[in-house]
């Protein structure tokens, strides 16, 4: 009994069934229904990366005149956990659409799977299979950070990976490694190191670099967080950074840098898939994934 009560709480959560008391459960058409709030879950709400993709979700559900609902786990870490699943029953639960910011496994990636089955349902920053999902271009932008270090005369390149497991994180040393046969057969040497998205391992896996390779000349950060700790790592070892070792960040984060040490970034656009997020969610999109290009920016002051 107590299986099929779930198996039964399940259709009806994903809208496939209605419970009518005292008669039963009866089969429904599927339709769909106006969005008038959105639960969004995030990592951190506090973060310029996510603060940014906020702005242009607050902005869009305000024209569509839909209200928000945060879930936020408050860390910059990928801590998805048992309430994050009680929240997204909840959600789907009162017919929400659904924002979900950041790549979940597991459990937590099967409750997506389920819930995206009943209520609309965007992922931001990876693919679920299911809804609509609001990605960058992560493979061309990998593209870009190696040609713009090649045009620079690099010739040895730290690449710091991020988590590469992560959807993102994978698509950008995809494109890394696309020109990696071009840039060794020119005579480079390009080394991949593990990383977690952060300054303290920009600095700490920079440093222990730093040991071998004292004159490296180009490093490409898994964001521009990192980046500030590479930069730590190459002051402390008497290197300029933009000028002894170019920088390459990504994000294009408002706290990325100081107004002293200008840094190269991909700008994301992050208020842009914040909007087109929303857009899919009260348009029940059809579109598998939507793409949002990047743009390589200098900084020149």
């Amino acid at each position: 009994m107590a299986t099929a009560q779930k198996a039964l709480g399940e259709l009806r959560r994903e809208g496939y069934i209605e419970a009518r008391p005292g008669e039963g459960y009866f089969v429904l058409e599927k339709k769909a229904h106006a969005i008038t709030r959105i639960s969004l879950f995030m990592p951190h709400s506090g973060l310029s990366f996510f603060t940014l993709i906020l702005g242009g979700i607050y902005a869009e559900a305000r024209k569509h005149g839909v209200d928000l609902e945060i879930n936020s786990l408050n860390t910059d870490k990928l801590l998805w956990n048992d309430s994050t699943m009680e929240q997204l029953e909840k959600a789907a639960d009162g017919g929400n659409g659904i924002i979900f910011i950041e790549e979940p496994f597991d459990r937590v990636r099967e409750k997506c799977d389920t819930v995206a089955c009943a209520v609309p349902f965007v992922s931001m920053e990876w693919v679920l299979g299911r809804g609509t999902a609001v990605v960058n271009d992560y493979t061309r932008s990998g593209e870009l950070a190696l040609e713009y270090l090649s045009e620079r005369g690099c010739g040895d390149i730290l690449v710091l990976k991020g988590r590469e497991l992560q959807y993102n994180a994978s698509r950008k040393l995809r494109g890394i490694r696309r020109g990696c046969d071009d840039f060794t057969a020119k005579g480079g040497q390009i080394t991949f190191m593990a990383s977690d998205f952060d300054a303290y391992t920009g600095y700490t896996v920079t440093k222990d670099f730093l040991e071998t390779h004292p004159d490296v000349d180009g490093i490409i950060c898994a964001n521009d967080y990192e980046a500030i700790g590479v930069m730590g790592a190459l002051v402390e070892k008497g290197r300029l950074p933009g000028k002894d070792t170019h920088i390459l960040g990504y994000g294009n984060m408002t706290d990325k840098t100081t107004t002293y040490i200008p840094l190269a970034t991909i700008d994301q656009h992050l208020e842009r898939m914040g909007r087109d997020a929303v857009r899919a969610v009260v348009s029940d999109c059809p579109e598998p994934v939507i793409t949002v290009p990047t743009e390589l920016i200098i900084s020149n002051h």
